[in-house]
């Protein structure tokens, strides 16, 4: 479902004129004030007037999962609106990350690094941006295209899967997959919605064709695949000399000897291009990288209500600290270890580099004044509780009035049939590519 085309009669608003016109400068910071309801059908009109990079950040999880999915229905590009999830993993536990988690992230950081002319818009939690991730000067190189007739030395493009974070088994079903049988190599870059299967004549690509996991057939031949990192946390593309810098601060001394010994052998294996099974304990110390600095400059921030994101990255950042201390009575961690997120004074700095910000404030804040927020022209729709008979009586009234009524329900034709009973004209379009006529009653069939 696509709402896209409402977006026209928002812009024909004065305040969302003055809201546009404040955010159109180089340098610009601006408050809003909407209701919830409404957050995300102004935000997808901004982002689609703007045409700019924008990322929204929102308290937490369950808000950024929320409004994800309503962006991409108000903004009528789904590809281009994107979740930037938060990782289960605690900072300084030894767990394994989601992969799907994992591979969501990857694929917004690629996303932000292609210029394929349409700008994202990406919304994470307060929690998801203070995760550190691949920095972008490390992820942009790592990603590259291999086309047919070209050149390549097999043990080097293997290793290089290898250093990216590939895992290499007998049959590739997933991606993050890899596998080789002799002049044949497949692959399943993460973000490609079907693994590929490369055949070799010497050392020239022959040919690439995509194929169906689960039957291992081939679907079709293209000239070329891109291939960027399986991993989020990737030791062989982190600098030497900074990873020598972190690791002479770790002291020890607080530590068993088992857990000083343990510690000391995981690292080196990892120096020395080896897999650990608990390779997202050590994240804090070969990922720097911030959502934040794959953004440019000229992009938007916007804070979903701001106060609340505050208050749940202090919660965080206090379990954090609870969690260190814990570990390091126990023996357990190292103190000045590095930690896998970042302090929020430190994302607030980052964000502070984006020229633009926009924050949206609940609906009523008694500390703002006309005179510093915008206060776009929403209200709360009425409540009929399951009566549709009085629905339609109210749709009637503000349809004879002028007004464009629009209906999104799980059960379009039968709310159709309800308005034709009490002889109200409904028009019931499988999509809306321009914004219905004044005086109109447009009933849409959600997805649901």
């Amino acid at each position: 479902m696509n709402l896209s085309a409402l977006g026209s009669l928002l812009e024909e608003a004065p305040q969302y004129g003055q809201l546009r016109k404040s955010l159109d400068r180089s340098h610009a910071s601006a408050k809003v004030q909407v209701l919830s309801d409404a957050a995300p059908f102004t935000l997808a009109t901004l982002w689609r007037g703007m045409a700019a990079p924008t990322l929204v950040i929102t308290p937490r999880l369950d808000d950024a999962r929320r409004l994800h999915e309503q962006l991409a229905i108000w903004s009528g590009q789904e590809d281009a609106v994107l979740h930037f999830p938060e990782s289960e993993t605690l900072p300084f536990e030894r767990l394994v990350s989601d992969v799907d988690t994992t591979h969501r992230r990857l694929r917004t950081l690629s996303a932000l690094t292609e210029a394929n002319g349409v700008a994202p818009i990406v919304v994470a939690s307060a929690a998801a941006i203070t995760q550190k991730t691949i920095h972008r000067e490390n992820f942009a190189p790592s990603s590259y295209t291999l086309n047919v007739k070209q050149q390549i030395t097999l043990d080097v493009l293997l290793d290089r899967w290898r250093r990216l974070g590939y895992q290499f088994e007998s049959e590739v079903y997933a991606p993050g997959l890899a596998s080789r049988r002799g002049g044949i190599v497949d692959i399943y870059p993460v973000g490609s919605p079907l693994p590929a299967r490369i055949e070799l004549w010497g050392n020239d690509i022959d040919s690439i064709r995509l194929f169906d996991p689960l039957t291992q057939r081939s679907r079709e031949m293209v000239e070329s695949i891109k291939i960027g990192p399986a991993q989020e946390t990737l030791p062989a593309l982190t600098p030497r000399d900074h990873l020598d810098k972190l690791m002479g601060r770790i002291d020890l001394s607080n530590c068993s000897e088992a857990t000083s010994q343990r510690i000391l052998d995981e690292l080196n294996r990892l120096l020395d291009g080896y897999e650990v099974e608990d390779l997202e304990f050590y994240s804090g110390l070969f990922n720097q990288g911030s959502l934040l600095d794959y953004f440019p400059q000229d992009g938007l921030v916007v804070m979903y209500r701001p106060s609340e994101i505050s208050e749940a990255a202090w919660e965080t950042e206090q379990r954090t600290h609870e969690l260190r201390a814990v570990k390091e009575r126990r023996g357990e961690l190292p103190r000045l270890f590095p930690s896998s997120h970042f302090l929020w004074n430190e994302v607030e700095e980052r964000a502070a580099a984006i020229a633009r910000r926009l924050d949206i404030v609940p609906w009523g804040a008694d500390e703002l004044t006309h005179r510093d927020v915008h206060i776009l022209p929403f209200t709360s729709t009425p409540t009929f509780l399951g009566k549709l008979d009085s629905f339609v009586e109210e749709a009637d009234a503000a349809a004879r009035e002028g007004h464009r009524v629009v209906a999104v329900t799980s059960h379009a034709r039968r709310l159709g049939e309800i308005f034709a009973d009490h002889g109200v004209r409904a028009e019931l379009p499988e999509s809306v590519d321009e914004p219905p006529d004044a005086g109109s009653i447009t009933v849409l069939q959600s997805k649901s």
